[in-house]
């Protein structure tokens, strides 16, 4: 949810969300956009939980946050951005990893972030 939100914070209005269940042995989870996207300065720098665009507060948890759990289950976090064309964040888990975090509630999550975005359109896959 927060990878999306920071999605329609960005001014994206087409957000594709996919999820892989069983990619070449990992777990992939991917959202992109066509938000404001990022220049290549912030993209390097966005993985660090002192670097954020808000102004509500100093810290950026979600990216960070995310980039620390693909690792620790044996993963990798992908991020391309362009400036004015958007960004795409794919998160790889290794598939077995009994540290993996469960998917959970899909359905509910989209809802929420639908509810607080009604102009956004949204395109989901699933690959089980």
């Amino acid at each position: 949810m927060d990878i999306a939100q920071n999605s329609v914070a960005a001014g994206a209005r087409h957000i594709w969300l996919t999820i892989s269940e069983n990619e070449q042995g990992y777990f992939v989870f991917s959202v992109r956009d066509d938000g404001k996207g990022m220049d290549s300065e912030m993209l390097q720098r966005v993985r660090d939980p002192f670097v954020t665009s808000r102004t509500t507060r100093k810290v950026g948890m979600g990216i960070p946050f995310i980039d620390m759990v693909t690792q620790q289950c044996g993963g990798h976090l992908e991020l391309q951005s362009t400036p004015g064309k958007g960004t795409e964040l794919t998160a790889y888990f290794a598939a077995d990893n009994i540290d993996r975090p469960p998917l959970g509630d899909i359905v509910s999550s989209v809802q929420v972030l639908l509810a607080g975005a009604p102009q956004l359109e949204l395109e989901f896959a699933y690959n089980g």
